[in-house]
């Protein structure tokens, strides 16, 4: 069962605390002002590190995300994580950070409206998603980090691997890498789109299987 605290313990990244207030902290960079560990922090807290393959999700972060203000954080296992709770409670809501915060566009999960704002909770100007993933190195962690923000009628979205930011091309090299596909339905199937995987050719299941 994965593991679900709205504060996390006193082990686990903390971000750095900023006079702004929280809309400020969810948009500093770089590893030291914002929550990202060293690598050897990393390990500590996933001592099966080695045992996972590369692009596996070990850990979900998200403050003012949707219906939650946290910062929530997830923490996976390695073998199969079960997300369990009652309708309402938002699990769908981490699924679509799952796809966010890897890099992807949330239209792959949710169809909740057409503008990225709409995914920042209600009262705030900022949101955040962090992911700590394993690299394709033995023992290698890598982590990433992406950010809405309002700035007047635009939402700036900023995307971050191990604390450097990446445009398009970098990120989707950086999908292409680990072998991330949250756009392939037989790797990441949302509610959403389970009647588009029903009606698929079985050469089209066949070729979606093999990349």
């Amino acid at each position: 069962m994965s593991r679900l605290s709205k504060s996390p313990p006193s082990s686990s990244p903390r971000p750095r605390s900023s006079s702004s207030g929280s809309s400020q902290s969810v948009r500093e960079t770089g590893h030291e002002p914002g929550w990202e560990s060293t690598q050897a922090e990393l390990t500590a807290r996933f001592p099966f590190i080695r045992d996972c393959l590369p692009g596996q999700l070990l850990q979900l972060r998200i403050e003012n995300w949707m219906a939650y203000t946290g910062p929530v954080e997830v923490n996976f296992l390695t073998g199969i994580n079960l997300l369990a709770a009652p309708n309402g409670a938002g699990k769908s809501s981490l699924l679509c950070a799952m796809a966010f915060g890897l890099g992807y566009d949330v239209s792959h999960i949710s169809r909740r409206g057409s503008r990225l704002r709409d995914f920042i909770k209600n009262g705030h100007s900022a949101c955040s998603v962090s992911c700590v993933l394993a690299g394709r190195k033995a023992g290698e962690f890598v982590t990433t980090r992406r950010d809405l923000r309002l700035s007047g009628e635009q939402t700036v979205s900023t995307f971050y691997v191990n604390g450097r930011e990446c445009g398009v091309e970098a990120r989707m090299e950086f999908q292409r890498r680990l072998r991330l596909q949250v756009d392939n339905l037989i790797c990441f199937m949302p509610q959403e789109r389970v009647p588009e995987f029903a009606t698929m050719r079985p050469e089209d299941l066949f070729t979606a299987t093999l990349r």
